[in-house]
């Protein structure tokens, strides 16, 4: 993907006919690998919060009906998908092998780093810690998640619009830079013989591309 990504921007600079922006091209289709990398791993993070919320109300509901935690994350477990259900399924084996439940939340913390899930983690330890019953406290807990949740999913609806806004105005200014290379050559060439020229139409690809990082940058959650 870096490669092709690498040569297919070289090649793409290489059509506006100077150095400058079959060099910017290139490292363009690298950054462009780099920005599709970032937001795999942002919708990894999203699918991980949302299979956390979802547990974090399951293990609630049902410790609510029975007061026995072990069932409710065994419950959880069945109910959950990967990769949440491989961490759980470890999480419940141990714990109900008899290691402390604060080691196994620790641990779990590690390879889960959700914000819901240390809040969750925290009341159970305080919870064992001072005894009594948990639900009520579990209730709430899963109440703000909730709440969180669709106040998140509301956010990201509105953000959506501005990345392709973005996405749109790249598309044109590229598309109008096209068209200047091909409709309105003679011009394009004064401008691209130029080292003054070159390096506005480099700046100019330079831009369209660090918008792009820009954007996702300022609407991450």
């Amino acid at each position: 993907y870096l490669y092709g990504s690498m040569l297919l921007g070289a090649l793409i600079g290489a059509i506006f006919q100077t150095p400058l922006t079959t060099i910017v091209g290139g490292f363009s289709g690298a950054f462009i690998v780099w920005i599709w990398l970032q937001g795999q791993r942002e919708r990894y993070q999203e699918k991980i919060e949302a299979q956390t919320e979802q547990m974090i109300q399951t293990v609630a509901i049902v410790y609510g009906l029975n007061r026995n935690l072990a069932q409710a994350l065994e419950e959880a477990y069945r109910d959950a998908d990967e990769p949440l259900k491989g961490m759980l399924g470890r999480f419940v084996q141990e714990y109900r092998a008899g290691r402390p439940l604060k080691e196994c939340l620790e641990e779990m913390e590690k390879q889960l780093p959700v914000a819901c899930f240390k809040m969750f983690s925290s009341v159970l330890q305080v919870v064992e810690r001072s005894g009594g019953d948990a639900a009520e406290t579990m209730k709430n807990v899963a109440d703000i998640v909730n709440k969180n949740r669709f106040l998140r999913q509301e956010l990201k609806s509105e953000l959506a619009s501005v990345k392709q806004e973005n996405r749109i105005n790249v598309a044109l200014g590229l598309l109008i830079l096209i068209i200047f290379r091909f409709m309105i050559t003679d011009q394009y060439m004064m401008l691209a013989n130029n080292i003054l020229g070159q390096i506005l139409i480099g700046g100019m690809l330079t831009y369209m591309v660090y918008s792009i990082y820009q954007v996702n940058k300022l609407t991450r959650i």
